[in-house]
């Protein structure tokens, strides 16, 4: 039987996936209440909908740590408790059905059907295309994979605006998503270039290996921690300038 503290080493070993779509719904909630201000905004919804995203997430995430267990030790991926066995798979999957359960009750109970299906169950089942079936997933496939983990962040902010506002998103919506899914794009790209040598190993079609990319160089965390924070700076940015400028 899993003990806690193996939950807890499992969710906190994607402690920064969950922050950052966690924070994109909250993004997309605060560029709602900028742009149409209290008593517009929904209350109850923008306290439940990014609950509804940490649970969502945790499941996608550790769904496919459990689909790649045997390529993330050859990117060495240590941090991870599948990787060095301190969790079995059974648990790992207990946990995302747990996680999806959870996500997917709250978001029957404060919100309508369409935006449950839309936002909740497509993105579930999204995530599990993306990692299984190991020989057809989507995250073999060069580009797409980068693309459904542009999707993935551009369609949480968007639940964030449609819930926050009773689900009417503002015209010029459709514009910022572009702009964050063009960063996060890149930055999964970033994250593909630094396992490149595994990912070439396990035959794996990233855009790094697709074009012929080797060992990142040494300054390359560096610049890949500064890629991250833009996930978070540009839409707090976007939201200031909208709630001053609007």
């Amino acid at each position: 039987m899993m003990t806690m503290d193996g939950y807890l080493r499992l969710i906190k070993s994607r402690t920064p996936q969950l922050a950052l779509y966690t924070f994109g719904t909250i993004t997309g909630i605060l560029i709602a209440i900028a742009y149409y201000v209290p008593p517009s905004v929904n209350t109850t919804n923008i306290v439940v909908a990014p609950v509804v995203t940490l649970f969502m997430t945790l499941g996608v995430f550790i769904f496919n740590d459990a689909m790649d267990i045997q390529l993330d030790r050859t990117n060495k991926r240590d941090s991870r408790p599948l990787v060095i066995g301190d969790v079995k798979y059974k648990q790992a999957i207990r946990l995302v059905v747990f996680s999806n359960i959870i996500a997917l009750a709250i978001s029957l109970v404060f919100f309508d059907i369409g935006v449950t299906i839309v936002y909740v169950i497509m993105l579930m089942i999204l995530g599990i295309l993306y990692s299984w079936p190991a020989e057809h997933a989507l995250n073999n496939v060069f580009i797409i994979k980068n693309l459904i983990i542009a999707l993935y962040y551009m369609t949480v902010i968007k639940f964030g605006m449609v819930v926050a506002i009773d689900y009417a998103v503002p015209s010029f919506a459709t514009y910022l998503l572009y702009v964050f899914g063009a960063i996060v794009f890149i930055g999964s790209s970033l994250n593909d270039w630094r396992d490149v040598v595994g990912d070439r190993a396990w035959g794996r079609r990233t855009i790094p290996v697709m074009i012929g990319l080797n060992k990142p160089p040494n300054w390359f965390p560096l610049f890949q921690k500064i890629w991250f924070s833009l996930y978070f700076v540009v839409p707090a940015i976007m939201a200031i300038i909208i709630l001053f400028y609007h």
